[in-house]
């Protein structure tokens, strides 16, 4: 049995606590978990526990699918999520739905978890 908690994740993705709070990258987590259900039709389950110290339970292949889709969540939605100027340019940062590469990642990420269906006789 695979677990994820946000601590673990906020570790592979190098950021601390004031950079993401735990309970704020288990919003994240659950986030990725709901996407990956409906884009695969999986019943991937959320995390359970109390704010700030959930964890997450399921299979390897799972929490590989789990941890890329929340990679891309974060970077695409929640990372810098202001608009930006710097010497009369301007960036507008894109709504994570609006993103075509983070959400064909978490497309591409989703296929790999459908069970096909096989009928013999």
């Amino acid at each position: 049995m695979a677990t994820i908690t946000a601590t673990e994740f906020n570790t592979l993705m190098d950021l601390s606590t004031s950079d993401l709070p735990l309970a704020t990258g288990e919003t994240i987590i659950d986030l990725a978990v709901d996407l990956l259900n409906n884009f695969s039709g999986a019943d991937i389950p959320n995390m359970s526990g109390t704010a700030a110290s959930k964890t997450w339970s399921g299979t390897s292949k799972e929490k590989g699918a789990i941890h890329l889709a929340a990679r891309a969540i974060y970077y695409g939605f929640f990372r810098g999520v202001s608009n930006l100027s710097i010497s009369g340019i301007s960036l507008s940062v894109a709504d994570v739905l609006g993103n075509a590469t983070v959400m064909e990642t978490i497309k591409q990420v989703a296929g790999n978890l459908r069970e096909m269906d096989v009928s013999l006789g």
